[in-house]
């Protein structure tokens, strides 16, 4: 009829309503509902619905789920999942899992694994954006940190490039030592990414120097005119106990200009 019960039947209809009762069923249908109940079911289902509801719970259920979601919680839930999630939760753990994530966490952990890695990482880049970086001579908007902002592009007008005055021996160096935390790394290869918009000549000849913490050089290696107007690696027999990455020009009269440094290796 067009007006409803006023009381729920004690047996439910084969077909669901087009809209929900106001109070709910004493018993569930045999198929979900289309539109979800205004009130919710004092107690959970003891099978999850085939079509979820319009509306999701004020709270968390008090017991798990058999089979994950396809879409992570925005509440952690009280007891953990017996296999993992395959998306990360917006909200991390307040203890780490005993098994590894399917996916990575969208957000880094507060403090670091208890345990540590069976495995030494890999090669990683050494040089990092922030880390110290200083030059012989300062120039106009060639400032030193320019050549480890993460950027190959080299127009000096454009603020792309480190520049020295013209000078005897100008010099380039980054702190990988200081950057780290202080601590040394062994370094594998670097790589030189020249000035882009003229003067390509003026790093000719230039040398990459690996230096220990009291600046003494345990390795270099020449830059040759193959860079021109881009970029060059210097392959090393792998260097431990590097703090220092230099780049050296011999003679008088010289100008020192670098669009990026970068180096591979790992942190001791």
């Amino acid at each position: 009829s067009a007006v409803p019960s006023e009381a729920p039947s004690q047996v439910p209809s084969v077909v669901p309503s087009e809209s929900p009762s106001m109070i709910p069923s004493v018993a569930p249908s045999e198929e979900p509902s289309m539109v979800p109940s205004m009130v919710p079911s004092e107690a959970p289902s003891t099978t999850p619905s085939m079509i979820p509801s319009m509306i999701p719970s004020t709270i968390p259920s008090m017991v798990p789920s058999t089979i994950p979601s396809t879409l992570p919680s925005m509440i952690p839930s009280e007891v953990p999942s017996e296999i993992p999630s395959f998306v990360p939760s917006f909200v991390p753990s307040e203890s780490p899992s005993m098994q590894p994530s399917m996916v990575p966490s969208a957000s880094p952990s507060k403090s670091p694994t208890m345990a540590p890695s069976s495995q030494p990482s890999g090669n990683v880049v050494l040089v990092v954006p922030g880390f110290p970086t200083a030059q012989s001579s300062p120039y106009a908007i060639g400032y030193p940190w320019v050549a480890i902002d993460g950027s190959t592009a080299g127009d000096y007008a454009r603020g792309q490039s480190t520049h020295t005055q013209e000078e005897n021996d100008p010099w380039w160096y980054v702190n990988i030592g200081a950057g780290w935390g202080n601590r040394p790394s062994t370094v594998k290869y670097v790589s030189v990414w020249n000035r882009s918009d003229c003067c390509a000549e003026r790093l000719y000849g230039g040398w990459v120097q690996l230096l220990a913490s009291n600046g003494a050089i345990l390795q270099q290696k020449q830059i040759t005119s193959a860079i021109g107007f881009g970029g060059q690696t210097l392959h090393f027999s792998p260097q431990p106990d590097v703090w220092f990455i230099k780049v050296q020009l011999y003679g008088a009269g010289r100008v020192l200009s670098l669009a990026e440094v970068q180096a591979v290796g790992f942190i001791q």
